[in-house]
């Protein structure tokens, strides 16, 4: 399992700590999206936020909390889900 630097950052903020995880883990098995999920559930508690971008869908399960991107003719509307 690893991450580039294009697919995993830190960045600080005035308020805390962000990790941004964009598009991680599309390469994944099943048994890797398991390990990365617990690794994050495992960082979580030292960051203030943690973002993960996916297509995939057991890995956007997961989390409780998370911002759904719905396509429609209309256009792409957010669903918060916690």
């Amino acid at each position: 399992m690893r991450f580039t630097p294009d697919s995993a950052t830190a960045v600080s903020r005035n308020d805390g700590d962000v990790v941004k995880i964009d598009e991680g883990f599309g390469s994944q098995d099943q048994e890797g999206c398991d390990r990365l999920i617990g690794a994050i559930n495992a960082i979580a508690p030292d960051f203030s936020c943690v973002l993960a971008v996916t297509h995939v869908p057991h890995f956007r399960e997961a989390f409780q909390t998370r911002i759904d991107v719905v396509k429609t003719p209309d256009g792409s509307s957010l669903c918060l889900s916690a």
